[in-house]
């Protein structure tokens, strides 16, 4: 892979990553398009350089996230101390509301959402890396996405509080968003879809659905990563690699900065049919192949 190749690969990257499209599905694409071999230690530095994008942009919201979980610990130990001490004394126990804003709420939403997908993330790791660059697999898991967004598109978009949204939904998400490992799925379509059906508003099921792909593609990259450092071996692609991870980066970071009117304002049938003809295209190269 030369370097303009790397700067192609960066720009698909940032530009599909934050859409309702598999970036995977995109870069399988244009390699098979322009002759580039598949990598996935390649994608790994592309979708470090969008993660850097999405916090930077999101900056605030992940900084409230944190700081809402640290005063949750924070209550937590609070409790158990006006319970031990009630205990010892007799005396009535006061405890302090756990779910007191709907910051707070969220920020509870994104752990136990994170959980279900970590773990079927590690369980389908094996089998994502396998067919990682096979185009049978990225077009179906494309068609896959298209179904999810047109269904979604049908349904009447709510504006649920967060505080009234029972866990077991963001478990539900987690669970999607472990299964977008697999390749061509979009872990955007996913989360997005069931983030509506649980009955947010579209700006906020985007909030969300960006929010909690934070730690799956951080966990994702870390592991990666390790994999790639225990093997001892630097590839040839190093270099590029990192230059298509600071073009995926920068281009990331514009298209978040105009994304959030573009989604939630707009219908997903678009999308769909998007995802449908790059899935189709995906399939009719894995046959003519």
């Amino acid at each position: 892979m030369d370097y303009l190749q790397a700067i192609i690969l960066g720009v698909v990257q940032g530009i599909t990553e934050f859409f309702p499209v598999s970036s995977t599905g995109h870069l399988v694409l244009f390699r098979q398009l322009f002759g580039i071999e598949q990598s996935l230690q390649t994608d790994t530095f592309l979708h470090i350089g969008t993660l850097l994008a999405l916090i930077i942009v999101m900056a605030g919201d992940v900084r409230r996230v944190l700081l809402e979980i640290l005063r949750l610990t924070a209550d937590l130990f609070r409790n158990m101390r006006s319970a031990f001490h009630a205990d010892r004394t007799g005396e009535e126990v006061r405890y302090l509301k756990l779910m007191n804003t709907n910051y707070r709420k969220l920020s509870v939403m994104l752990l136990a959402a994170s959980l279900p997908t970590a773990v079927i993330g590690f369980l389908l790791r094996g089998l994502a890396a396998d067919r990682h660059g096979s185009l049978l697999a990225n077009g179906v898991g494309m068609l896959i996405s298209a179904v999810i967004l047109f269904v979604t598109d049908q349904v009447q978009p709510k504006n649920v509080n967060p505080k009234e949204i029972p866990l077991s939904r963001s478990f539900l998400t987690g669970i999607v968003q472990g299964l977008a490992v697999l390749p061509g799925i979009s872990r955007m379509a996913m989360t997005f879809s069931m983030s509506i059906f649980s009955g947010l508003s579209r700006k906020n099921a985007l909030r969300f659905a960006y929010l909690l792909s934070v730690p799956a593609i951080f966990g994702a990259v870390v592991c990666e990563l390790v994999i790639f450092i225990r093997s001892g071996q630097v590839p040839t692609v190093l270099l590029p690699s990192l230059v298509g991870a600071v073009f995926a980066f920068i281009v990331g970071i514009l298209v978040l900065r105009r994304i959030f009117r573009l989604i939630s304002h707009r219908n997903l049938t678009g999308y769909a049919v998007y995802s449908a003809v790059i899935g189709v295209l995906l399939c009719i190269l894995y046959v003519a192949a």
